[in-house]
């Protein structure tokens, strides 16, 4: 019995420290869309990979919708600038869009043996991989669509 309970202590406490891993409030400083579109958040900075031409080629005006590519890019660049996520024990998700001004709140699971990060808010759930590097979360994830699955999904944030 003691044995039992020396266990499942341990148990708690392993997951308790994991969960404080993630707790705190974070800064988005990078993020990937299925490697087509990379951004590096501190250095102000959007890229697109050689493969968007390939993407574009069959279009009417391949430029037209590169440019369009390159502008939605430095969109999502200026929202992530301006973003924050803090994990409250216990549970409890915010996110702060600082330029508008805009809080929203959820809740979040974190299974520490999938490393299986799952966040709720009022309009949607997402759900991602947890990994760290360095003293950086970084959440994987897939991009989605109305048609289903559309790629890989990388945000690597810093702890405020």
């Amino acid at each position: 019995m003691k044995t039992l309970l020396i266990v499942a202590g341990l148990l708690i406490n392993s997951f308790a420290f994991a969960q404080q891993k993630i707790t705190g409030k974070w800064k988005p400083v990078y993020f990937s869309m299925d490697k087509i579109i990379t951004g590096d958040i501190k250095s102000n900075k959007v890229i697109l990979s050689d493969t968007i031409d390939v993407m574009f080629k069959d279009d009417k005006d391949p430029a037209a919708s590169k440019e369009l590519m390159q502008m939605m890019a430095e969109i999502m660049l200026e929202k992530m600038k301006n973003n924050e996520q803090e994990f409250l024990m216990p549970g409890i998700y915010i996110e702060t869009d600082k330029k508008r001004n805009s809080i929203t709140k959820g809740t979040f699971t974190f299974d520490e043996t999938t490393n299986l990060l799952t966040i709720k808010t009022p309009t949607k759930a997402s759900n991602f991989i947890v990994s760290f590097k360095n003293d950086h979360l970084i959440l994987t994830g897939e991009l989605e669509n109305r048609k289903g699955k559309k790629g890989e999904l990388i945000i690597e944030y810093e702890r405020l």
